[in-house]
């Protein structure tokens, strides 16, 4: 009995573990906490991880700078969300009080900024395929200037789901 409640712990600190990348994390630190990335795209990252596809974007110093969290089953529990939240932005933005959401004219997502037009926070669902995704992501506000300007005339390859639960700030 007292083995089983190990493992079961094991696995439950595994999987927090696994999901957590980290802003400001080089890919060295990536690669050692999730191992080599499926995909690399130019300066993307595709990890999978225990139910997770963590997508990481590296700055022109080799930083991330930008990060996906995609859960492939189920919504992103508000306990996950605020792990995310706590691990990857400073103690000083953590909280409502520092976030404005942005007006939105889809059902599918949700997007913050944070007040002093830094930080940029997106939560929602997507289909990929046959597959539909719960996400997250956090970036800052340079690096999303940088990836719409890198993408700007590539298709999008994602069809908006809308029956997904988004969570809040």
């Amino acid at each position: 009995m007292i083995k089983r409640v190990i493992n079961i712990g094991l696995a439950l600190m595994a999987s927090a573990v696994c999901a957590h990348a980290n802003m400001a994390d080089t890919r060295a630190e990536s690669d050692a906490r999730y191992g080599q990335p499926i995909k690399v795209v130019g300066s993307w990252l595709v990890y999978h991880c225990r139910g997770w596809v963590i997508t990481e974007w590296l700055n022109a110093d080799g930083l991330v700078e930008a990060i996906y969290y995609m859960k492939q089953h189920g919504n992103v529990t508000k306990e996950e969300f605020q792990k995310f939240y706590q691990v990857n932005l400073p103690a000083y933005m953590q909280g409502q009080d520092n976030w404005t959401e942005l007006q939105a004219n889809a059902s599918n997502y949700r997007v913050w900024t944070s007040l002093d037009e830094v930080w940029r926070y997106e939560s929602g669902a997507e289909q990929r395929g046959k597959y539909t995704y719960a996400y997250l992501n956090i970036m800052t506000m340079r690096a999303c200037a940088a990836i719409t300007s890198q993408q700007s005339g590539n298709s999008n390859e994602t069809k908006p789901v809308t029956n997904t639960e988004i969570l809040p700030l």
